[in-house]
């Protein structure tokens, strides 16, 4: 097995490394060391991307939301708008009627 494949097999790797080449076992510590400072920062590195995606995601909900609380409102508005265009249709229809019996009356 290799050692990349295996890396807590190291303290086992130098015991058997310090038998056979006592001056690789330096070399072979030093890589753990280098191994471990790898492991570390790959995964520093994917927590803070997790992080990020996940506040992408968070924001892109939100920014449904608000479109979809825009487009209600628009529609809302878009109502209040034909009612109100309605309501001044019949005043100005009940005003010419009034206007009609002051001109009968007199």
């Amino acid at each position: 097995m290799s050692y990349l494949v295996e890396p807590m097999n190291t303290d086992v790797l130098a015991q058997i490394l310090m038998q056979i080449d006592p001056a690789q076992t330096d070399a072979l510590t030093l890589m753990h060391g280098i191994a471990n400072s790898q492991t570390a920062l790959a995964t520093a590195v994917t927590g803070l991307l997790t992080h990020e995606l996940q506040t992408w995601r968070d924001n892109n909900v939100l920014t449904n939301i608000v479109s979809q609380n825009a487009a209600q409102n628009l529609t809302l508005g878009a109502d209040l708008n034909a009612a109100t265009e309605t309501l001044v249709e019949l005043s100005t229809v009940r005003l010419e009627q009034i206007n009609e019996q002051i001109k009968d009356d007199v």
